[in-house]
């Protein structure tokens, strides 16, 4: 089942990165495109590997994921998104908005009184 798991969240990412313009498409302009470097999206792909639940909500954004592809990496890195606390359906409804704007989802949380999203996150080259 975990070998399943994470070869449907390669396939999921490798989506993502197949649909960047063609001269992107490489790991090296990926991680560049994506903000993450390779080791990092291996890190997310692993399921072995802990990773920080704002480092998967920023690889989210990067990457412009729909919020089922969202959940479902989330999910698969141990995190739940929790209807009943404020800052998940907030992260949530950006997602389902299609607003990938990192510095305005901040700006959101810190308005209504939640925890921003961390820039210092596990592997991330900011």
């Amino acid at each position: 089942m975990k070998d399943a798991m994470k070869n449907m969240i390669k396939e999921m990412i490798s989506y993502y990165r197949v649909n960047v313009k063609a001269s992107e498409r490489s790991w090296e302009a990926f991680s560049a495109v994506s903000g993450f470097s390779r080791s990092a999206v291996y890190d997310i792909i692993n399921p072995d590997t802990d990773v920080n639940k704002d480092t998967v909500v920023l690889f989210g954004l990067a990457l412009q994921m729909s919020l089922f592809d969202f959940i479902t990496l989330y999910e698969y890195k141990g995190f739940k998104l929790r209807p009943f606390k404020r800052r998940d359906q907030i992260i949530a409804g950006f997602f389902e908005d299609q607003e990938y704007d990192y510095e305005e989802l901040n700006r959101f949380l810190k308005k209504c009184g939640e925890t921003p999203i961390s820039v210092r996150v596990h592997s991330l080259d900011v």
